[in-house]
């Protein structure tokens, strides 16, 4: 009959998980579906620009796009978020906080708010070449819907300005 042995060296203790990589490869993800996305409404329109599209030129599934966007308004909604971020590390609205902050002079305060806005209409101006025709302006009112959801009379501006009501 033969025994069993109990080994005497002692079990490596499980490392915490880490998914800071998966989260970095996740979000890089989702800037290459918002950059083919905004390239292809931008050059085709929005109506015939598919998702199955997107996914081929961004090198991701159908479902990916999906589980991340939820479709076509979800993508638009994601290029506007990145819009509003506005250039640099710090986002606009928080950039306007610390203005207001460090600034006393209220005509100050009034012009540095003037420099997102003016920021703004042009990326309005790029949502509106998603007008194209065949598109029936789907886009137009989709991104109004988004913009005077958040009740901001400077983005209800910046739409007007380009044409948007």
């Amino acid at each position: 009959m033969s025994t069993v042995r109990r080994s005497t060296e002692l079990v490596k203790a499980s490392r915490p998980y880490n998914a800071s990589l998966r989260r970095e490869r996740a979000r890089q993800k989702r800037e290459r579906i918002l950059e083919v996305a905004e390239r292809r409404f931008l050059r085709d329109g929005y109506g015939p620009t598919t998702i199955a599209a997107i996914a081929d030129d961004a090198g991701v599934s159908v479902d990916t796009i999906f589980k991340a966007f939820g479709g076509k308004p979800g993508i638009v909604r994601g290029i506007r978020e990145r819009a509003l971020l506005g250039a640099g590390p710090v986002p606009a609205e928080r950039r306007s906080d610390q203005l207001q902050a460090r600034e006393h002079d209220p005509r100050k305060i009034i012009e540095g708010w003037g420099a997102p806005a003016d920021a703004l209409r042009s990326v309005m101006r790029e949502v509106a070449q998603f007008r194209r025709p065949g598109t029936g302006g789907d886009v137009l009112g989709l991104a109004h819907g988004l913009f005077t959801s958040q009740a901001s009379p400077d983005i209800a501006d910046g739409l007007s300005t380009c044409g948007v009501t």
